[in-house]
């Protein structure tokens, strides 16, 4: 059997990951969703690892977003939802809120689900202080402004 000590030429095998799977959410970071407002730019994102737990450091996975907000007793579509690719092995979902409610997120890799579906809770935030972004129009807790683009929503 050759040994490196034989002087003999042994092969040199290349290890690459799988592609991105993930059985749960514990490569998802929303701690930037903490300060999110109504029509805030609001993202979270996540680092793919394969199905041994090898990190993934490059991009080209075909992700899809379904997203969905609990409104009023009512499930509507998020259609501003879209996954963006960092070609490093990290992914954004973006996405601009516009009712308070509780989101829901579905994320496929090619056509399997990847982790479970993630759920995030917009609530309303009281007026207060200097911050007129929370108090749009300078009237206390007025946020109700429906976009064009989703104007199935109903207002609140």
């Amino acid at each position: 059997m050759p040994s490196v000590n034989d002087g003999e030429k042994l092969p040199i095998f290349t290890i690459l990951p799988g592609p991105c799977r993930a059985e749960n959410n514990e490569h998802f970071d929303i701690t930037p969703l903490e300060e999110v407002q109504k029509y805030d730019d609001a993202y979270f994102t996540f680092q793919c690892y394969d199905i041994y737990g090898n990190i993934i450091d490059h991009g080209g996975e075909e992700f899809t977003v379904t997203a969905s907000v609990l409104f009023n007793d009512n499930e509507y579509p998020v259609n501003t939802a879209e996954v963006v690719d960092n070609g490093d092995g990290t992914y954004k979902v973006q996405f601009i809120p516009e009712v308070e409610g509780t989101y829901l997120f579905n994320l496929l890799v090619g056509k399997e689900r990847y982790g479970e579906d993630l759920k995030w809770i917009l609530t309303k935030k009281e007026c207060s202080g200097e911050k007129s972004v929370l108090c749009p129009n300078n009237k206390k807790n007025d946020t109700r402004k429906i976009y064009k683009s989703n104007s199935h929503l109903p207002e609140r």
